[in-house]
């Protein structure tokens, strides 16, 4: 690990969101800081979100299915079970982020803050 450039999980649970998960996936592409990984988990979403994620082609998007049947807190645990980061960070299916946001955030926490939100 180089302390200086520590690995960030982004755990994105979905859900049927293929129609605005591209823009949510490249707001985390687009970062100014690039070491990252991300652990979509999809509820066995029944549209087209399967394939718009492989069409990334990226080993740092990693993909999951889960049932987890209504119990939101089940998706967060099997991203938190497959991260491999120092730090995590949430990121909504239907959200995006600022291309400085992980650059702040670690710039941040490096510096003494335990918590970003």
């Amino acid at each position: 690990m180089n302390n200086n450039n520590p690995l960030v999980s982004i755990i994105i649970r979905t859900y049927n969101r293929a129609y605005c998960l591209s823009r949510t996936i490249d707001s985390v592409i687009y970062q100014t800081y690039d070491n990252w990984e991300i652990i979509l988990v999809d509820n066995h979403s029944t549209d087209s979100t399967y394939s718009l994620v492989s069409a990334y082609n990226d080993k740092r998007i990693r993909y999951y299915l889960i049932h987890n049947y209504g119990i939101i807190a089940s998706s967060t645990n099997l991203g938190l079970h497959h991260s491999n980061g120092v730090y995590i960070a949430f990121l909504d299916s239907d959200d995006w982020w600022f291309p400085n946001k992980l650059m702040l955030s670690i710039q941040a926490l490096e510096s003494g803050y335990d918590l970003i939100y």
